[in-house]
């Protein structure tokens, strides 16, 4: 609250000196005034890069920026528009102004925003440069803020020559009679400033000002909250305070035309005159790494879009309040929207190659740095320790630091980055972070130094090297566009580009890969997977960990979980991609043996060691069910076969498992140069639609040809044995869910099917009678004559699995077996067949619907007494009665 008189101050003593000193020239004086008014701002944005908060000082010309086009404007046309006169009708009449002057000042300010963005154009056009080119820092330190300059001096010339007329702001006194103040109001205007008062007071609160608000973007520092918030919101504010002031002020006394002015000059002067002098004091101080003061792409964006905003606004010559409120609402957007802290990049720790200190930055895809890739030893440098220089000179690790940091400063890179001491390994959460984000990381480095510490020249030793061998080393390689080898005296070895048949044998990797004309989402997750299938992690769970990348996916990090690391790996890839090759790997014959019932997912990458020529088929059906786990396994749809195609090796699996539980399901993948086979697995059932992977060690060959059914197999599991599933023959079959009173079965036909008949239960399961049909006669106390319900059950070619139908007839037993060999099978489910005894008597109805009872298939078949239409209180205590009947059988099943 303390800025609001200080400011005010201020303004007062800015006109009273452009009033005194600058008599001749009313233009040089209104000129001053605006100039003078946010002196405060560059002082203490220069103040915020010396403390190395590069960041604030970036964001507060955008925030300036933002408030001069719209707050600022904004405001003014709603107080200018609530103290405008009235008409005659006491109605509030919209502002008028001379579009002239917007149009002027606005010419004047795209090219001078599109020349501040250019630096920005040019790096996001660059950022896939292997090393900073030197020339570029030329640009972003000498020319472009020389040009802004001179842009500035002509732009001021301009405005001078030829709009003097606008920037002439009068005295007081006139000011006060064209707004139509009363006579007794001008009497009390106070009287004016000397030369020398006026001075000494634009001087002591310029530095007031400066004081307030170096120290509140301090407290605010403390209070953790944002630089964004800091930079874009708190800062602009505090020093365009007078800018504020000022427009507000010209707006209520009238002159909506000089308030425009005063709010669009604010712009052009942090364009044209704060930012260049900002980034001349960044390249004579070295304060902050170049690329730092440079846009992001989101704030050029908010910033060319405030323009155009603006620009619409202020066409009219006219305002009012909706377009105050507009102006408003646009500055909030693009404040906390394009700019705002959403878009923070995760925070990368640095080592400033000539002082070796650490320097944090939160937009680590503007810096230009280099990367170190290297196998972790004995004596390593850690965080804490890197911080202590008479600590970190002893230790073994800070060789390949110092060497690394040196070979960056020669390449022009002020900035490098090392595993070992840029993270705090003592927080969990930057930890987790950074293993999260060190894809990127290495991906964004100017160049990655590959340190062998086991390599002395480029012979024979370095196919062999320990780097090939380990987890982290895979994206290392892959990651950064351009890696250079050092061997262990740190002597040039050669580069990824010129070495990269070499390296493709080494490491089996793609050479488009590593060349960079392949991208990794082009790859068959299963070949990725056989790259790091020799490589080693010292902790198990990094095996998982240092894949992250490759397959751009993130995950917690939960140390201690071992092996499950890799399992939550492989669901997070099946959750972002429907790539089955995911599950075209093969075990060891041995670990085959020992566990040769296993779960979907592999143990290991060390299981897709064959698994480099695998490739998935373009995915073409819109009707598949997505292969999201769930607590019953992985959904697995696709085309299933009984039978398997080397009949050797199926009597070798009938000696191990119950061949009716096994299937042989196709994967949506193939061999390369071999497109017309499919791959599949054998699964082995647990009951139910549940499976389990079977031979785990070999991939078959399966049909293209047939109908896809949709199974659950187990995620993960390793066991030498099947646990029996009980009563396995209960799968597909027939039980009778109701039957009325005192109506029983009395027969099964044939003597095939009665040997699989349960009286107790009333359960017909699956047998020899299938290849024909199964009867079931039924006595009832209506009638002397039996209900024979006929069933077949048709087995589903090439699936194992049975649709059923079924019919109903009326016969006595002296004509039962002509009566059945007349029926025929129905080409389709009937939805139910009636029975009728006579008129009077009840009838029978008779339906069969599939279902699932204590987790198997089965058929249910309901047969109900129904009544005439007169008699509905007896039908419903039949119905009763059976329906409890069932609930009995239900429970014993």
């Amino acid at each position: 609250m303390s800025l609001i008189p200080i400011i005010d101050l201020h303004v007062i003593a800015a006109e009273e000196f452009a009033a005194e000193c600058f008599t001749r020239s009313k233009a040089v004086g209104g000129l001053f005034f605006a100039i003078a008014g946010s002196s405060a701002r560059p002082i203490l944005r220069v103040l915020a890069l010396l403390r190395g908060e590069t960041k604030i000082a970036r964001t507060s010309g955008l925030g300036t920026i933002l408030l001069s086009l719209l707050l600022t404007p904004g405001l003014a046309f709603l107080f200018g528009f609530y103290a405008n006169p009235r008409d005659q009708y006491g109605r509030s009449t919209e502002l008028q102004f001379l579009s002239e002057a917007a149009e002027v000042t606005i010419s004047q300010l795209v090219p001078a925003t599109f020349l501040l963005l250019a630096p920005s154009l040019l790096q996001f056009s660059r950022q896939a440069d292997t090393a900073r080119d030197p020339k570029l820092d030329i640009f972003v330190h000498a020319v472009s803020p020389i040009a802004l300059l001179a842009l500035f001096g002509l732009v001021l010339n301009f405005q001078l020559r030829t709009h003097s007329h606008m920037f002439s702001t009068g005295d007081e006194h006139e000011m006060l009679c064209e707004a139509g103040a009363a006579e007794d109001e001008v009497d009390d205007i106070p009287d004016r400033l000397t030369p020398l008062s006026a001075a000494t007071t634009l001087v002591i609160t310029t530095f007031l000002i400066t004081v307030c608000g170096d120290f509140m973007v301090a407290s605010l520092g403390e209070n953790q909250a944002t630089e964004t918030v800091a930079g874009t919101v708190i800062l602009p504010i505090v020093t365009g305070g007078a800018d504020i002031l000022r427009s507000v002020m010209a707006a209520v006394r009238g002159n909506t035309t000089l308030a425009i002015l005063f709010s669009l000059s604010s712009a052009l002067q942090v364009s044209v005159l704060d930012t260049p002098l900002l980034g001349i004091a960044s390249f004579i101080t070295k304060k902050s790494n170049p690329f730092e003061l440079v846009f992001t792409i989101e704030e050029a964006a908010a910033i060319t879009m405030t323009l155009i905003a603006s620009l619409s606004i202020l066409q009219r010559g006219k305002s009012n309040y909706i377009d105050g409120l507009m102006a408003e609402d646009l500055n909030l957007n693009f404040s906390v929207g394009p700019a705002g802290e959403q878009h923070r990049y995760p925070e990368m720790r640095f080592i400033d190659t000539e002082s070796l200190e650490l320097v944090e930055s939160a937009d680590y895809e503007q810096q230009r740095y280099a990367i170190l890739s290297h196998r972790w030893e004995a004596d390593e440098v850690s965080f804490d320790d890197f911080q202590v220089p008479s600590k970190r000179a002893d230790q073994a690790g800070f060789k390949k630091i110092q060497f690394a940091c040196e070979q960056a400063l020669t390449d022009g890179y002020r900035l490098a980055w090392v595993d070992t001491c840029c993270i705090d390994k003592s927080s969990s959460a930057e930890l987790s972070e950074a293993i999260n984000s060190m894809f990127n990381w290495y991906q964004g480095a100017g160049v990655c130094y590959a340190y062998l510490s086991d390599v002395e020249d480029v012979g024979v030793r370095f196919d062999g090297s320990k780097w090939f061998e380990r987890g982290w080393t895979l994206q290392e390689l892959i990651a950064p566009s351009n890696v250079v080898f050092y061997s262990s005296n740190w002597e040039k070895l050669g580069e990824k580009a010129t070495m990269t048949s070499r390296l493709d044998r080494i490491t089996r990797i793609n050479a488009g890969v590593l060349e960079g004309s392949k991208s990794l989402q082009s790859v068959s997750v299963a070949e990725r997977m056989s790259w790091a299938a020799h490589r080693k992690t010292t902790r198990p769970e990094d095996i998982a960990y240092c894949l992250m990348g490759i397959f751009d996916v993130n995950m917690p990090m939960l140390y201690g979980e071992g092996s499950k690391a890799f399992v939550r790996l492989q669901e997070e890839i099946l959750r972002n991609s429907e790539d089955q090759s995911l599950f075209a790997w093969t075990a060891s014959e041995e670990s085959a043996r020992n566990s040769p019932f296993r779960g979907l997912f592999a143990a290991s990458p060390a299981e897709f060691k064959h698994s480099q020529n695998i490739a998935p088929f373009p995915r073409l059906s819109a009707f598949q069910t997505p292969m999201t786990p769930t607590n019953r396994g992985i959904p697995l749809t696709s085309i299933l076969s009984s039978v398997r195609p080397d009949a050797a090796e199926s009597s070798e699996a009938n000696n191990t498992t119950n061949a009716s539980r096994r299937l042989f399901v196709g994967l949506n993948c193939h061999r390369l140069r071999n497109d017309t086979q499919i791959l599949g697995i054998e699964l082995v059932s647990r009951g139910g639609d549940q499976y389990l992977r079977t031979n785990p060690h070999k991939l078959f060959p399966c049909s293209p040809q047939g109908s896809t059914t949709t199974v659950y197999v187990a995620k993960y599991a390793a066991s030498a044995s099947l646990d029996p599933v009980p009563d396995a023959e209960r799968q597909h079959a027939f039980y009778f869910h109701s039957l009325p009173p005192n109506t029983t079965v009395s027969q099964v036909l044939p003597a095939s099917a009665a040997a699989k008949f349960t009286e107790a239960q009333y359960l017909l399961k699956i047998g020899d009678w299938v290849q024909d049909k199964a009867i079931i006669l039924l006595e009832t106390p209506w009638s002397l004559e039996h209900v024979c319900i006929v069933l077949w059950a048709v087995h589903v070619e090439r699936i194992q699995t049975y649709d059923a139908v079924f019919d109903v007839v009326l016969t006595s037993k002296n004509r039962m077996d002509t009566a059945i060999a007349a029926v025929r099978r129905p080409s389709r489910l009937l939805d139910e067949r009636i029975i009728s005894f006579g008129a009077g008597k009840p009838y029978l109805a008779v339906a069969l619907e599939p279902t699932v009872v204590r987790g198997f298939d089965m058929f249910m078949i309901k047969v109900e007494e129904r009544q005439p239409r007169t008699n509905f209180e007896r039908k419903k205590v039949a119905r009763w009665n059976s329906n409890v009947d069932a609930a009995v059988r239900v429970q014993s099943l």
